[in-house]
């Protein structure tokens, strides 16, 4: 930790290892996703939220990888996702599903931009839309609108107001994958896992810890960086109460 504070307080930020890292991570990759289930999507060079190595390493919540590959075997005919940041799920089930299409919540006006350039670089804008702010009417409306059969949702605790099947029935015939924010909202997942147990068979997953072997790009960065280096550019700076939870309709 002291090395860590020395390192900042003497480096420019453009020196920091970590920054070094994400170069020789874009370099080696060319921007390109190099594992995982959407290997192969061309990516952008900033993220506005969450962790940006990882998924160009493909090990980026390694903990869903198998409940994506059982979302795209289902070939949903369009796909809500709401608290899209820069488009990584949207513009990636896009990629893995030719013939459906998505709808787009992100708050952010930087990220609605990023998700479209994203959208853009891999050939799939027009099979994108973007759209702002999420609320409980907003959601019911583009269900109804869209025949939605499958949603991804992770806005940092307002998933308990946002997914309620009292205000929403229709939820109850939509596969989901939620990630429950117990730190901002105590007990979020078993309220929602409550709240959900006529309608779905519920499965709560947990983050597991990384590991240099995630690090799966080769080349030079495991000799030229430290290991503490390489396992702070794996992390995805999650509290330790955070988890998913897979909703599948019964």
């Amino acid at each position: 930790m002291l090395l860590k504070q020395l390192v900042k307080r003497v480096l420019p930020s453009g020196l920091y290892p970590s920054a070094l890292l994400q170069r020789r991570v874009q370099k080696r990759s060319k921007s390109v996703v190099q594992g995982g289930p959407f290997t192969g999507m061309h990516y952008v060079e900033k993220t506005n939220w969450g962790a940006y190595i990882p998924k160009l390493v493909g090990c980026y919540e390694l903990e869903l990888h198998g409940l994506v590959e059982q979302l795209v075997a289902r070939a949903p005919k369009h796909i809500v996702d709401i608290g899209g940041a820069e488009g990584y799920y949207a513009v990636g089930l896009l990629r893995r599903l030719p013939a459906a299409s998505v709808t787009v919540f992100e708050l952010v006006a930087e990220g609605r931009d990023v998700i479209r350039e994203l959208a853009e670089r891999n050939g799939v804008a027009d099979r994108i839309e973007i759209l702002g702010a999420c609320d409980p009417l907003q959601l019911r409306d583009c269900l109804q609108r869209t025949g939605a059969s499958a949603l991804i949702c992770d806005v940092e605790g307002y998933e308990i107001e946002l997914l309620d099947p009292q205000r929403i029935p229709e939820l109850g015939r939509v596969l989901m994958l939620v990630e429950a924010h117990d730190s901002v909202v105590a007990d979020c997942a078993a309220r929602l896992s409550a709240r959900f147990e006529a309608t779905h068979h519920v499965k709560h997953l947990v983050q597991q810890p990384r590991s240099l072997a995630d690090y799966r790009l080769g080349g030079l960065a495991p000799k030229l960086f430290p290991g503490w280096v390489l396992r702070y550019g794996l992390n995805e700076f999650r509290r330790p109460d955070t988890g998913w939870l897979w909703l599948e309709p019964h």
